[in-house]
């Protein structure tokens, strides 16, 4: 499993590398396995193209867990924090990923594969913000709200250009500032974190 999941990111790092400066659509497998230093036979029941474009939201999600989170902030600011991880990440393979993401937006298949791709992402946010408990079922309407503030992000990122993340970060706070107003679940801890901070001798209706 992790020979094969090491195989998948060098491809798929090959991949975008080569996508910088070309059209996805025009590059080839060869040119990819040539890129990485791989056999194209290797590539034969592991990973074609479009396996590294649906490959590519998982890689990048890993970034959301790559640092520690302060189990005392807020659950908004907790996501915040692993979301950009996530976007900062990205920003190396910029001009890559963006070929890409015009290859996948034009691609009936590879946009009904972000969907669920989407939903992943949400939930690796929560369980990367310590909020496992948020991230329960593969419809769960909070997993559904993170999934929609990650795609809003998303659009601003490939829009800002300068480096400083200002459009990314002022998408997502307004985004998570947003879902905060609709929703209260934003606006607390969950409930299990909010027991150990109450006194022992606290009522249990609660």
């Amino acid at each position: 499993m992790v020979q094969a999941s090491e195989f998948i990111d060098k491809a798929l790092m090959a991949a975008l590398s080569l996508s910088a400066s070309r059209d996805w659509a025009d590059i080839t497998l060869a040119e990819i396995a040539e890129e990485a230093d791989l056999n194209l036979s290797d590539f034969h029941g592991v990973a074609m193209k479009d396996d590294l474009v649906d490959a590519a939201s998982r890689y990048f999600d890993r970034a959301m867990s790559a640092e520690e989170v302060d189990a005392s902030e807020t659950v908004r600011e907790r996501l915040f924090e692993v979301i950009m991880l996530r976007f900062e990440a990205m920003e190396a393979c910029r001009d890559g990923l963006l070929s890409m993401m015009k290859y996948q937006d034009k691609s009936v298949a590879r946009t009904s594969a972000l969907f669920k791709a989407r939903g992943d992402s949400a939930r690796w946010a929560l369980v990367a913000a310590k909020l496992d408990d948020m991230a329960a079922g593969p419809f769960a309407l909070k997993t559904v709200a993170v999934a929609w503030i990650i795609r809003k992000t998303e659009h601003a990122w490939r829009r800002d250009s300068d480096g400083d993340f200002a459009k990314t970060m002022a998408m997502l706070d307004r985004e998570l500032r947003a879902a905060e107003e609709r929703k209260s679940w934003m606006t607390r801890l969950p409930l299990r974190n909010r027991a150990r901070s109450k006194p022992e001798t606290a009522g249990a209706d609660e």
